[in-house]
């Protein structure tokens, strides 16, 4: 057993007091940092949320059909490497990939779509 009375008690009850002393401005700023942090970060995630909730009042129903719309009229390339993408994060029905499929390119229609984008984009 350790006799922990008498000086010697006493100088190491002073050291380690001084050294908590040291230590506790650099806690504080390491607690501050991780508060400021844990803030930004919730406040990352709140505005993620929002977004996502904003996006699931899109009427996705209406998304799609203006998408099967520029397929067919050849406003939208129907050989797109999107359209099985877009096919199966829309749903559509074997009976909508196939009037895709059997749309007729309008070559002319997206030269002046991408004519008129590359005007609107370099302004």
């Amino acid at each position: 057993m350790h006799d922990c009375s008498g000086p010697a008690a006493d100088v190491t009850l002073v050291c380690t007091s001084a050294w908590v002393s040291c230590l506790e401005p650099t806690l504080l700023r390491s607690c501050q940092f991780c508060r400021d942090k844990a803030a930004e970060v919730l406040k990352e995630e709140v505005a993620m949320l929002h977004r996502s909730d904003a996006r699931g009042s899109v009427d996705v129903d209406y998304v799609k059909n203006v998408l099967l719309n520029g397929f067919e009229s050849g406003e939208l390339a129907n050989d797109s490497s999107m359209v099985p993408v877009l096919a199966r994060l829309l749903h559509f029905s074997p009976a909508e990939i196939q009037r895709i499929k059997q749309a007729k390119p309008n070559s002319m229609k997206r030269s002046l779509s991408r004519t008129f984008l590359t005007k609107l984009t370099s302004q």
